[in-house]
């Protein structure tokens, strides 16, 4: 009888199955130097028990070496050993029901006999299953036991496959950032399906999670905002409020409510920089170029990302600007632009486009990542980039103006601000009046959306 694949994809650099994510925070431990990295020799005994492929490890402590092995152990560790603080209230959205939120080590345990390491995959799967026909095997692939998936991103991974050993399957995307990808989206987050329990997992730990680092609570939170934006057919409610998030020269974080009454000092970063948008959550490309670029999360709270800009430091000097959307990405450099139009497909494949004296992405149409196209401020005024098609282009933006002062616009709900060149910020939704927030010099200013789920944990 024919079975079925059923995957865990990752990264805008996949198949026609590919699911789009987030990259988690990497986290290395150091090999057997540190006992927080290893597993004690009680519950390597219970593992063990649990899951027979490790039953010469039982009865003996096991730590950290790097291996693949132990990339796999620490995510079935985690799942075993995660707490939530009680108790855990529904969101009044569809964000978070509980659905999911009991032993999640029995839960994988009930249906996970053993795991497999793979040799090899295709581009982006993460980790499969061979579903509906009671399989007890997941296999699991090399890019998923490295350090760029924390056990955190680990336990969402395993209880999503899981979910499709119970006959879940998804299905192919109609609409949205993965319209036309075969396996990529479920119906609907109320069939509590493989994406419902990715939605579920990562939203308990970023609301619920106890002893999780801030970077990884907050990439947790964006996590599940993600995957429900982009991997159902029928959209997910969400209660998301949008706000202004401001540094100032003195390196301080204010988020500023979009009704513009007051600012809230919320976190720090060490260096300057400039905000990128991308998807919901934050980049920052620091001033020193030798620096890499990193996510930031309001706080100040950063973690590595990968990118082209980060392979290689030589090719730095000239970038003012990012543009990131769902399926595509622009380098926006002085005098050209370099385009990714496509990264699901052909993530790597670019090709560039003169422009004169580019400063800045501006965003008077507030961030629209479903769209192919954005401005650019340039020293002649503003231009508009797109992807049409397969190739970038740059045409004149007729319709958008920008005063030469204003280097930066930013919008949040209906209201729309700018950023002088002098460090004040202005209320364009209103006569382009000067804000008085009492916050000094501001270096940079952006827009970023966050769920009312969380702000109330």
């Amino acid at each position: 009888m024919k079975q079925f694949l059923v995957a865990a994809l990752l990264g805008l650099s996949l198949t026609a199955q590919a699911q789009i994510g987030i990259g988690p925070v990497p986290q290395e431990p150091t090999p057997g130097t540190d006992a927080g990295n290893c597993i004690s020799a009680a519950d390597m005994t219970q593992i063990a028990k649990d899951f027979k492929q490790f039953a010469s490890l039982s009865g003996k402590e096991y730590c950290h070496d790097g291996s693949q092995q132990a990339h796999l152990l620490a995510g079935i560790h985690y799942i075993r050993k995660v707490q939530f603080n009680q108790p855990m209230t529904n969101s009044s959205d569809e964000l978070f029901k509980g659905t999911f939120a009991g032993d999640w080590y029995k839960y994988t345990t009930n249906l996970v006999k053993t795991f497999k390491i793979e040799s090899s995959c295709p581009t982006g799967v993460i980790a499969f299953v061979y579903g509906f026909f009671h399989q007890n095997t997941m296999h699991v692939c090399p890019m998923a036991l490295t350090p760029s998936f924390t056990p955190l991103d680990l336990a969402s991974v395993f209880m999503h496959e899981a979910r499709h050993i119970e006959g879940y399957p998804h299905v192919t995307c109609s609409q949205g950032p993965r319209a036309g990808l075969n396996g990529a989206c479920d119906k609907k987050i109320s069939d509590a399906g493989s994406y419902a329990v990715t939605v579920e997992t990562y939203a308990q730990l970023g609301a619920y999670g106890k002893d999780i680092h801030p970077a990884h609570r907050a990439l947790a939170q964006a996590s599940s905002l993600i995957y429900a934006a982009e991997a159902f057919q029928t959209p997910v409610k969400i209660n998301k409020e949008e706000a202004f998030l401001a540094l100032t020269l003195d390196r301080e974080l204010y988020q500023i409510d979009s009704n513009l009454k007051s600012a809230k000092l919320i976190g720090s970063t060490e260096k300057h920089g400039n905000f990128a948008k991308s998807k919901m959550g934050l980049i920052f490309l620091p001033e020193d170029k030798t620096l890499p670029m990193v996510k930031i999360f309001p706080t100040g709270e950063t973690s590595p990302t990968s990118s082209e800009y980060n392979d290689n430091v030589a090719t730095r000097s000239n970038v003012v600007d990012y543009y990131f959307a769902w399926t595509w990405n622009a380098r926006i450099e002085k005098n050209k632009v370099k385009f990714f139009c496509d990264k699901r497909e052909n993530p790597t494949q670019a090709n560039e486009v003169s422009i004169s004296g580019a400063l800045s992405v501006v965003y008077p149409e507030g961030y629209a990542p479903d769209k192919n196209y954005a401005y650019v401020k340039t020293s002649n005024g503003v231009v508009k980039i797109s992807c049409e098609g397969s190739t970038g282009k740059v045409v004149a933006a007729n319709n958008v103006t920008v005063d030469a002062d204003v280097k930066r616009v930013q919008k949040a709900n209906s209201t729309l601000i700018g950023l002088t060149n002098d460090g004040d910020l202005l209320n364009l939704s209103n006569n382009s009046s000067r804000l008085d927030l009492g916050i000094g010099a501001v270096v940079d200013v952006t827009s970023f959306t966050r769920a009312t789920f969380f702000d109330k944990q």
